[in-house]
């Protein structure tokens, strides 16, 4: 069975009658399909946002049929027994199925391959990214909101500070402690002999300590306690005990210890240590990571026009019904393929008042100027949604899943005194101006106005 990668695109509640979408890549281009919603569990559309592809999932089909789909997100890491998991080779991470690889190179299109390998290695960028963003703000207040009854995320971390240091019991910690003392003279012929003492200090119960007030307090590790260097080769040795420490040597060297700790001082390296390290996250780790996901994310725009599919007007699909959606989604994957042709774009202005009102006669003259165009190109259209034209080809556009750009506030709102404006933004975008009825209509004359301005191709429906 043949596996391919995809994005749950969840649908408005009212728009679903039982089904829901995957944005799958299939046959070498991306194409939508209906799963059956209880494919998805009740966690996963909850986790989801209404016309978002942003979880990535693998899935099997059968003749344009769904089989089954798995999320990323309910897929563990490396080293499962679970039939999905991923592997993990230093930068590079695989998704496998009973231990193999499911996207070899000899089983699969090598497009699909490179396409597996961006989204999941995305999906691996992005979930990183997240994590480091998150530490980066743990002593941070900044960033989120506060009603009153929920603490700030800097207060949970206190909190977590305060019940890490109350739950350290020193001479606990210091059952297996371990000191050595030696010293070290080095001569040297016509020059300064070097002198030293080093001591060692280490917990023989193997009892990881990675934090710095305590690696200092006690001491952990090799170091140089005491040196000295001269034209001589006597130095007096200091007056410390030397060898393996033992019995009331050692006890007494835990005492200390024991008395020189503070919480406050230990609160206060444990807050510095995460103000240095959300910098360092900041600085160090973080650029780097978004530099990564916008280099994976442009990789998948340019290759694959993933950007361009998954923001196919959300509209269409709400104008789904139990009824039309077999052929709603068939002009959307249409369009879909025509994303993805190397069919030239072409985009157009369609305005004008209709002949005495009649707007049939405009549609019929916009649907066979749009049908014959597209024998050529990948029509989209613009509309500031006017009387007349403007508003038929918008619907025509809807009704027929055609690309559009419509600017409600700038373009249908911007009222006549601004019409000039309006036509020169919306012919900014424009390659051609058609319009119906007369040239002296205000909206069509700022319109042909702004588009001999620009040198663009005008044209009579």
């Amino acid at each position: 069975m043949k596996r391919h990668i995809g994005f749950y695109y969840k649908l408005y509640d009212n728009n679903r009658g039982g089904r829901e979408l995957i944005l799958g890549f299939l046959n070498n281009e991306l194409r939508y399909y209906f799963i059956d919603w209880k494919k998805i569990s009740w966690e996963n559309r909850m986790l989801s946002q209404d016309h978002d592809i942003s979880r990535p999932v693998i899935f099997s089909e059968t003749e344009g049929q769904i089989d089954e789909v798995c999320f990323f997100s309910d897929i563990p890491n490396t080293n499962s027994s679970n039939k999905y998991h991923f592997r993990t080779d230093g930068e590079r991470h695989s998704l496998c199925y009973d231990g193999k690889k499911v996207f070899a190179k000899n089983n699969y299109d090598l497009r699909e391959t490179q396409f597996a390998e961006l989204v999941v290695n995305k999906y691996f960028i992005k979930k990183e990214l997240e994590s480091f963003k998150q530490k980066s703000t743990r002593l941070s207040g900044d960033s989120f909101l506060y009603d009153g009854f929920l603490p700030l995320e800097w207060g949970k971390t206190i909190k977590e500070l305060s019940d890490y240091i109350k739950g350290i019991d020193i001479s606990s910690l210091l059952s297996s402690l371990y000191i050595k003392v030696w010293d070290s003279h080095i001569s040297k012929v016509g020059g300064d002999d070097r002198y030293s003492v080093i001591k060692e200090v280490k917990l023989l119960d193997g009892t990881p300590i990675n934090d710095d007030y305590l690696i200092n307090l006690i001491g952990l590790g090799e170091r140089t306690i005491h040196k000295e260097s001269g034209y001589t080769s006597y130095f007096e040795r200091p007056k410390i005990p030397f060898g393996v420490y033992e019995g009331e040597t050692l006890e007494k060297e835990k005492q200390a210890i024991i008395h020189k700790y503070s919480s406050e001082k230990h609160m206060g390296w444990l807050i510095y240590s995460e103000l240095s390290k959300q910098e360092f996250y900041k600085e160090e780790i973080i650029p780097p990571l978004e530099n990564k996901l916008q280099t994976v994310k442009k990789q998948l725009n340019e290759d694959y026009y993933l950007e361009r599919i998954a923001s196919i007007d959300s509209g269409y699909f709400e104008r789904m019904t139990s009824s039309n959606r077999t052929e709603m989604l068939a002009k959307i994957n249409r369009l879909a393929h025509s994303i993805q042709s190397n069919v030239p774009r072409i985009s157009i202005i369609i305005t004008g008042e209709s002949p005495k009102n009649d707007d049939y006669s405009v549609w019929k003259k916009i649907a066979t100027l749009i049908e014959e165009l597209s024998n050529s190109f990948n029509v989209i259209i613009i509309t500031g949604r006017a009387k007349g034209s403007e508003t038929q080809a918008l619907y025509y556009a809807m009704d027929n899943v055609i690309e559009y750009i419509y600017d409600y506030h700038a373009w249908t709102m911007s009222g006549k005194e601004a019409s000039i404006e309006r036509a020169r933004s919306m012919v900014k975008k424009a390659d051609v101006l058609y319009y119906s009825g007369e040239p002296d209509y205000y909206i069509t004359k700022n319109m042909i106005a702004a588009a001999k301005e620009k040198g663009i191709l005008v044209k009579q429906l």
